[in-house]
């Protein structure tokens, strides 16, 4: 994602919405069967983004079951409902 931007200029409230927002694709991470496991999650802004959570799979992965792609779309959609 890149180095985190220390100059930039952020509110509490967009800090708050920000860890909202990324609680909530962590919980659906940790909640939904077949998602990956968490590395990393952030609300500090790193280049375009105000936060991230990041997951790696557990080996290498070559192809996902419909059961995963499913569930990764729920993590990506839980940013939005949090």
């Amino acid at each position: 994602m890149g180095a985190e931007r220390k100059s930039a200029v952020i509110t509490e409230k967009s800090l708050k919405n920000t860890a909202y927002h990324e609680a909530g694709h962590a919980l659906v991470a940790i909640l939904t069967e077949g998602a990956l496991p968490i590395d990393k999650a952030t609300v500090m802004p790193r280049g375009s983004a105000l936060g991230y959570v990041s997951w790696l799979p557990e080996g290498d992965q070559n192809s996902e079951s419909r059961k995963e792609m499913v569930a990764h779309m729920d993590v990506c959609m839980g940013g939005r409902v949090a």
